[in-house]
């Protein structure tokens, strides 16, 4: 018990929160569990205030924001609110199990637009004895400073057409958080209710939603950027609430680019700019009859991608197989017959996995990376600990224009230029033409753009990431 409290003491002391304003002890001792939420960057209004108890039997951390001139008053009680009512209902557990501890951690956000507006979370966690996961809790402001009010969402977004707006959430959801696709359903049932939690960012509206409230509670807490460019504003109809663009940059000469060891990485006879963006292109399901063709688009280009195939289909398309391994792609198993894995037991897991690796070594004549996808991106803590046990990490993505559920080419083209980003792990299926269509205007738009492609292991071995068995690997984007 001493050991735990000590560690507390340590985090809060040591950075986790810099308050230290305000101090309330108590001589009642004991232990806690430390949870941390998602961390904010951002204290652009106001002074920090803070509230301290790491004496027990509430251990308390809370920082918000003070000398926030009319919205003072608000933010004040209902900070204090929270901490009394969770006291109390501390106390009233404490009258039977006198041993009974909690915490309360709490920090905040506060973003200033243009000196006109500003949008304020506090946000956190409450957890205490018998609890068996920490409950969220989240409260938002958004003060317009030059008139001395709280404004509500529909004074700052057009919501005439909430299912516009509910169609956009949605989508940003999946976007932001690959993993919800699995209870995707769940996302049609978006109602106001959604919207509750939300403030002024500097690029768009910001959502935040409570654990275990809107999606399983496993996936946390969300939170969720809906872009201002995507909205009908009203309250910034003539001042986007944006940081400034900065000017023009003037005009010179481009220099001789001159690669050194230290940000060139040659692979393939290709020289990768680690200073340039890049990503990996990845196709599910395959090989199919529409492989053939997205290889001829990769050659024609000069670039690779990799392709996490189906065991079952490997043998019928061998030859494709192999081409594409000869071509530099990198050949990924993504199990043998599409099974869910989490509905699996270990050892039909582990056969899923074990049998597509044995067939991709008798085609290609080579080890597969170990790396492996599962079905559906459907990962449990038994998923993981198999694959824990064969050495594989574990394959997601970060961007997915859902070419499964369109087979349009252009939704699919337009999704992949607006949200691609440095070193995203992209999805696809190479099984639908249109994803085959797409890719002939995707890949020399994202080349105009400056992107560069590679496999997924070069992907993360170019970005200086250990991959480690058993994890879950969206991404490698740099921290």
């Amino acid at each position: 018990m001493k050991k735990i409290y000590f560690i507390f003491f340590l985090l809060f002391a040591f950075g986790i929160s810099s308050c230290g304003h305000e101090y309330i002890q108590s001589n009642d001792r004991g232990s806690v569990r430390l949870y941390q939420t998602f961390a904010y960057s951002a204290a652009e209004y106001g002074e920090t205030g803070c509230i301290e108890n790491f004496e027990g039997p509430l251990y308390a951390s809370i920082s918000y924001p003070k000398s926030i001139g009319f919205a003072e008053e608000a933010v004040n009680s209902w900070v204090y609110e929270i901490y009394n009512q969770k006291s109390e209902q501390l106390n009233k557990l404490r009258e039977i199990n006198p041993e009974a501890v909690g915490e309360i951690y709490l920090q905040y956000n506060a973003f200033l637009l243009n000196g006109k507006y500003a949008g304020i979370i506090i946000n956190g966690i409450y957890n205490e004895a018998g609890m068996s996961e920490s409950s969220d809790i989240i409260k938002t402001f958004n003060l317009d400073l030059e008139n001395e009010r709280f404004v509500g969402i529909s004074e700052v977004i057009n919501m005439d057409d909430p299912a516009k707006i509910f169609s956009l959430l949605r989508e940003r959801i999946l976007h932001e958080y690959p993993d919800t696709y699995t209870y995707s359903h769940r996302l049609y049932n978006i109602s106001d209710a959604w919207l509750d939690n939300w403030v002024t960012g500097h690029n768009g509206i910001i959502v935040v939603l409570a654990r275990g409230i809107f999606m399983p509670e496993f996936f946390g807490t969300l939170t969720v950027t809906l872009p201002y460019e995507d909205l009908d504003l009203i309250l910034f109809s003539k001042t986007i609430p944006v940081p400034d663009p900065e000017p023009d940059p003037v005009t010179e000469p481009e220099p001789k680019i001159e690669f050194t060891e230290e940000d060139v990485i040659e692979s393939n006879k290709k020289i990768i700019d680690t200073d340039r963006p890049f990503i990996a292109l990845t196709f599910d399901d395959g090989p199919s009859q529409h492989t053939a063709r997205i290889l001829d688009i990769l050659e024609d280009y000069g670039i690779v991608a990799s392709f996490c195939v189906m065991g079952r289909y490997v043998e019928a398309e061998s030859e494709t197989v192999l081409r594409a391994f000869q071509m530099g792609c990198e050949i990924i198993g993504h199990s043998w017959g599409h099974p869910d894995y989490t509905l699996l037991s270990e050892a039909s897991i582990k056969k899923q996995i074990q049998d597509t690796e044995d067939i991709i070594r008798s085609v290609t004549g080579a080890d597969p990376p170990l790396i492996h996808r599962p079905p559906y991106g459907a990962i449990n803590n038994r998923v993981k600990k198999v694959s824990a046990d064969m050495g594989y990490s574990l394959l997601s993505w970060s961007v997915d224009p859902k070419d499964w559920e369109s087979r349009d080419a252009d939704l699919i083209y337009n999704y992949i230029v607006r949200y691609t980003r440095d070193r995203a792990v992209v999805l696809f299926h190479d099984i639908y033409a249109p994803t085959a269509d797409a890719l002939e205007r995707i890949i020399p738009k994202l080349m105009e753009d400056g992107f560069q492609f590679v496999t997924v292991s070069d992907l993360f071995l170019y970005s200086d990431v250990e991959l480690i068995p058993g994890e879950i690997y969206r991404n490698a984007e740099k921290k």
